[in-house]
């Protein structure tokens, strides 16, 4: 199989999975764009963020999910800091 985590070196550490659950993770790989997740930890790691202060990043976190089609608000808790909550709907 070709997981995305091949083309990332990265070699989980768990035990075999049934066919069904194989076919499942690999869908789910499948659906990663790398270049846009690069993008969205790049973007992160360029907000200044110490604890009691990420309220930026809690904000470009409810973009990100927005834009991939998730329903997303961010909860103020005070000047500077806040949560990030997303709710992706389906049928599972």
């Amino acid at each position: 199989m070709n997981y995305m985590s091949d083309q990332l070196n990265i070699k989980p550490n768990c035990h075999s999975l049934q066919p069904k659950q194989e076919a499942w993770l690999e869908e789910a790989w499948s659906k990663i764009d790398i270049d846009r997740l690069s993008e969205l930890v790049m973007g992160l790691v360029d907000i200044p963020s110490p604890t009691g202060r990420e309220g930026q990043a809690a904000k470009m976190a409810v973009e990100a999910m927005r834009g991939a089609g998730l329903i997303a608000q961010y909860e103020e808790m005070n000047q500077n800091r806040g949560n990030a909550i997303g709710r992706l709907t389906g049928d599972g």
